[in-house]
């Protein structure tokens, strides 16, 4: 008595248990995996969307530290342009009395002017660079410390699963 199996056949018995099999898994994955796993999705959505926000506020803070540092440094520019143009007023000044000693003067206060100028020129723009990296470290540190890879989604997941299956 051997009885082939038709694949087109239709077995009312195996089609009731097939369709009670698929409704209790149905229920179980419902019930176990789905809710954490949609839980740990809307987490990941929050963090990013945290990361982000955080990311555009210190690009933000920045743009206007280097605005202020840019006002600064154009600051001391004019500083510089009116203490060279107090030292030739000075020289001019000084050379009808004498000669000689209004010309060194004249040039002390140009070098000087110009040592003062790339000193300050030097300090702003090294403030600068050394905000936009510091700020630059802490937003790329923020996003990195935030992100998860492919790999790490797929970890937690079997890590939440095999959880569930143990408390069973």
């Amino acid at each position: 008595m051997s009885q082939e199996f038709n694949i087109l056949e239709v077995n009312p018995g195996l089609m009731f248990w097939t369709i009670v099999t698929f409704v209790i898994l149905f229920w179980i994955l419902k019930r176990y995996a789905w809710g954490p796993i949609l839980e740990a999705l809307e987490k990941r959505e929050k963090t990013i969307k945290e990361s982000l926000d955080e990311a555009t506020r210190s690009r933000e803070e920045a743009r206007k530290l280097f605005e202020d540092y840019n006002r600064k440094l154009e600051q001391a520019g004019a500083e510089a342009q009116k203490i060279l143009e107090q030292g030739r007023a000075m020289s001019e000044e000084m050379k009808k009395d004498i000669v000689s000693k209004a010309k060194k003067e004249a040039e002390e206060i140009v070098k000087r002017g110009k040592r003062e100028i790339d000193l300050e020129r030097e300090k702003a723009i090294h403030a600068i660079r050394k905000h936009a990296v510091d700020l630059s470290l802490h937003a790329a540190s923020r996003v990195i410390e935030k992100s998860l890879t492919d790999e790490d989604h797929e970890r937690i997941v079997l890590e939440a699963i095999r959880e569930i299956e143990e408390e069973k």
